[in-house]
């Protein structure tokens, strides 16, 4: 069947994340195309395991390991991910939010961030892995215009789940090759403001933005 194929090469080598990446600031972000029939429900990928270089339940290690730690507003999600290569990598989902506060380091240029997962066609993803791969999946034995016609998400084992018009204590890292800003550890690198207090919504940990000074000295 088709979505276990697909299910059974987008899993492989994901076990642990690269740094995300962008276009380039000054890049429209595409739209999402009119769904067919057959895009109506969009099956979901879920990044079996994740592995970090440092604790990432640790606030102080995931901002000490942040090249820039800002609060913003998310003003725009993407409709569509890219692959920012054709390695098997995740896709990525360009971000733009608007810097209310700089903690550490810079603002993203033009308020461009990239998010690991989103939506992406099928045929994106067999464009974006190894022939070898694509065969083993099954990818390679259906028609451009049967990848096309359907949709997959990739959502990473830690999500971020921004939301446009909300508010997130967001600690970035950089791309020095690419020149772009990425959350620096998906869901663990983004906190929700409530009120006075951020929450990061898979460890539960809340802090403010005085904490967070204390935090990094």
């Amino acid at each position: 069947m088709a979505g276990a194929a697909v299910v059974a090469l987008l899993l492989t080598g994901c076990a642990t994340p690269t740094v995300p990446g962008a276009r380039p600031a000054d890049a429209t972000t595409r739209a999402t195309p009119k769904p067919t029939p057959g895009q109506t429900d969009i099956r979901v990928i879920e990044m079996v395991s994740a592995s970090y270089a440092y604790d990432v339940s640790d606030v102080k290690e995931v901002a000490s390991h942040s090249a820039s730690v800002v609060v913003a507003t998310v003003e725009r999600i993407g409709d569509r991910a890219e692959f920012p290569s054709n390695d098997g990598s995740f896709p990525e989902t360009e971000v733009i939010i608007r810097v209310d506060e700089k903690l550490k380091g810079e603002a993203p240029p033009a308020g461009v961030i990239i998010v690991q997962g989103g939506v992406v066609t099928e045929q994106e993803a067999f464009e974006a892995m190894p022939l070898e791969r694509a065969q083993k999946s099954g990818l390679a034995d259906r028609s451009v215009k049967e990848r096309e016609s359907s949709l997959v998400r990739f959502v990473t084992a830690a999500p971020a789940d921004l939301a446009v018009g909300e508010t997130y204590l967001m600690m970035l890292k950089t791309d020095p090759e690419r020149g772009v800003y990425a959350l620096g550890a998906d869901g663990y690198a983004v906190f929700r403001q409530d009120g006075s207090t951020f929450t990061n919504m898979i460890t539960r940990q809340k802090l403010t933005t005085e904490d967070l000074r204390d935090l990094l000295g």
